[in-house]
Formats: C-alpha cells, structure tokens, sequence
C-alpha cells in the first residue's frame, strides 16, 4: 500500500477537509481565521512551486517535512523580509494542518512530529511607549499596602510616575501632586491639552 504521506490526492483531500469542515465546523473557528489558514497554506504553496520547482498536482506532505519548513522560514524571514508575526502564523498553519492529518492517518505522525519541534522567530520586544490607565492602576495596585514595605513601594511608584512623568493612553502626562499624600487617594494628572484629571491608583 502507497505510504499516503507521498500521495498527493490525499494532501488535497485532508487539506480541503481541513480548511473547510475542521476549523469552522470542529474548532469553531471564525471566517477570518480560515481565510487565514487558508492564504497561509497557499502561500506555502506558491513557495514550493517557484523556489523548489514543485507542481501543485505533485505535491505531497511529504514536502511539509522538517527541512523544507526550515528552509522556508529562513525564506520568508532573510530572502522575503516577511515580518516575524507574518512568519510565525504561516508556520502555525503548516503544524495545525499536519497535526490534523497526523490524527487522519498515522503515516504522517513522523512528518508532524519533527515538524512540530520548528519554533517560531523570537520576537523582539521594544520598549514600552505608554501605559493604559488599566496597566498604570494595575502597576499602582501591585504593592500589598497592608503591609508598611508595600506602602512604601507604592509611595515609590508614585514618585518616579510625579517625577519623571509617565503616557496614559497614549497622551502624555504628568502627575502633578498627589492627593494629601494618601496612597488610595487618586492623583491630579495633567494631558497635555492642559486639563487635569483624576487617576485612580488603587484602580
């Protein structure tokens, strides 16, 4: 019997069956989301067929092995300057696709797992800009103030936000005093559009 990870009718099948009854019926995913795994698998596709000269009637999940899906994240990262993001979900697609047909048929389970163990690029994470007034309340929020070292970290907080002004939302803003020196007590901050308004700290 024909190893079916060479058999291209069955490539076509499970990923028709994939694409159009898996994710939406199964994992409920959103019509989105296909759309996405469903370019992601094409673009993988187009990859195969003008760098590796292969035929869409030929290909097979054969050809989703470790060391073309290597080959094509080094692609898409260094040749076809594809964003890390970009990147990482056509790789996730390719293993949500073989893990289905892994469970399909046992004949791919080897392809899957060495697949499987291809991680994503490391995205680099950049500075933070600003703070949502969610993330400052709960920043403000993370010191245990029933105890007298947590009120004295808060109170830190709130020194380095009055002193070297801290980005709510996007705007920025300084606070400008805070409110009789209580720690539950919210402090005037002041936008740039001049208007003072009120930031809770203890959320």
């Amino acid at each position: 019997m024909k190893n079916r990870a060479e058999d291209s009718t069955f490539f076509w099948s499970v990923a028709a069956e994939f694409l159009n009854n898996y994710l939406p019926d199964i994992r409920r995913a959103s019509v989105n989301t296909v759309d996405s795994y469903r370019s992601c698998l094409n673009r993988y596709i187009d990859y195969l067929e003008a760098e590796k000269g292969t035929k869409r009637k030929d290909i097979s999940f054969k050809m989703l092995g470790r060391d073309n899906i290597k080959e094509y994240m080094s692609w898409m990262h260094k040749t076809a300057q594809l964003a890390p993001k970009t990147c990482n979900l056509r790789l996730t697609a390719l293993h949500s696709l073989l893990e289905y047909a892994s469970q399909e048929c046992t004949d791919i389970t080897p392809i899957y797992i060495s697949s499987s163990a291809i991680k994503g690029i490391r995205l680099m994470s950049g500075p933070i800009e600003f703070f949502e007034r969610e993330a400052m309340s709960a920043l403000m929020a993370a010191p245990d103030t029933g105890k007298k070292i947590g009120r004295r970290n808060q109170m830190l907080l709130i020194f380095f936000v009055r002193h070297r002004s801290a980005r709510f939302g996007g705007a920025k803003c300084q606070v400008v005093r805070p409110a009789h020196g209580c720690v539950h007590t919210p402090c005037d901050v002041l936008w740039e559009r001049s208007e003072i308004q009120k930031c809770p700290f203890d959320g």
